[in-house]
């Protein structure tokens, strides 16, 4: 059995990677360019560096330690 079947998901859904970097940067390919993102931080510097490697345009929303990460 594939891992589609057992999920019950289309096949063209699944990205397969070895390791969250790589999945970042391919998930980045598939973002039209011009298109917007919003990086919720803390987190990975690799967001950051993807989207300056490319024309995603991005804005960047900080969770406060003082409203719990909220």
């Amino acid at each position: 059995m594939c891992f589609s079947e057992f999920r019950n998901v289309p096949k063209d859904s699944i990205v397969v990677g070895n390791g969250s970097n790589e999945l970042i940067y391919l998930i980045s390919r598939l973002i039209p360019q011009g298109k917007k993102c919003v990086i919720v931080e803390p987190t990975f510097s690799e967001y950051d560096s993807v989207r300056n490697s490319s024309s995603i345009l991005q804005t960047k929303y900080l969770l406060k330690p003082e409203n719990d990460f909220r």
